[in-house]
């Protein structure tokens, strides 16, 4: 059986951000079954049309404008954004999907990635996520949480080791993901989240019984000439 996938990837003035060559590696990863959704909202340079005139050589792209007409640059108008453009992208998940993957525009990932992620869900383990780095540490602290020792809900942190959850060489369970990763298309198309995008749908899946998995692993990369700092608490 050869699985329906679609996966996501967001978009916003990215015109001028490596474009090209983030386009070039996720076509890297295409297999049958595959199809892009390319979000691209409130963008004000040419990141669409460039993303549309890849999309008109390959007919398993699919390019989404959405504009959520959300105003400011600060941290929650950003995950309020994010959440908006989750929303859109989900609503675009075909009915006849099995999974969604969720790979950020400007992340570096294995070429055989969507099959070492479908690799997992079909053994069971769904919703799984890949071990994001930022060079020598680990990369997404906000999104990645699991519950310690003491029974309470803490993010990862940057460096070895990590979490009391971690380990080093095989599948651990976690209460949030991010980066990429895969769930199942029954739950994206009718989840809806508001303000806190991705850890909002972890929270939706785990509330609903979803258990998410991490493989470290399965390493990507956030290149540092492309990484913003964001604070927050």
């Amino acid at each position: 059986m050869t699985e329906k996938i679609t996966m996501i990837s967001l978009w916003r003035n990215d015109a001028n951000r490596k474009i090209n060559d983030r386009i070039k590696h996720l076509l890297e990863k295409n297999r049958e079954g595959l199809r892009y959704l390319w979000v691209v909202g409130d963008s004000t340079d040419h990141t669409e049309d460039i993303l549309r005139w890849t999309a008109e050589y390959h007919d398993n792209i699919v390019v989404l404008r959405y504009d959520t007409m959300i105003v400011g640059e600060d941290l929650i108008t950003r995950w309020e954004r994010l959440s908006a453009c989750v929303n859109a992208a989900f609503a675009a998940v075909r009915k006849e999907d099995d999974y969604v993957i969720v790979h950020e525009s400007d992340i570096i990932s294995p070429e055989d990635i969507v099959d070492k992620l479908v690799n997992h869900a079909r053994e069971g383990r769904c919703p799984i996520a890949a071990w994001p780095m930022l060079g020598l540490v680990f990369y997404d602290v906000w999104a990645y949480r699991a519950y310690d020792n003491d029974g309470k809900l803490t993010h990862f942190k940057n460096n070895y080791p990590y979490h009391d959850v971690y380990k080093p060489d095989e599948p651990f369970r976690v209460m949030s993901c991010g980066t990429l990763w895969i769930l199942h298309a029954k739950d994206a198309r009718w989840i809806r989240v508001v303000d806190r995008a991705v850890v909002e749908v972890c929270d939706i899946l785990t509330t609903n019984g979803a258990q998410i998995w991490v493989d470290p692993t399965i390493i990507v990369a956030q290149p540092k000439d492309l990484w913003e700092s964001w604070e927050w608490k």
